[in-house]
């Protein structure tokens, strides 16, 4: 049986002085990726 990773949330661009904001993720399933700003 396949195993799939479902997530809900609200996710927002954020651009200051010209660039894009984004975070880096410290735990979950994208541990160490970067994503957009927001609440899962």
């Amino acid at each position: 049986m396949a195993k799939f990773h479902r997530a809900f949330g609200v996710y927002g661009i954020l651009i200051m002085q010209q660039q894009l904001v984004v975070v880096k993720k410290k735990d979950g399933p994208y541990k160490y990726r970067y994503d957009l700003p927001g609440e899962a």
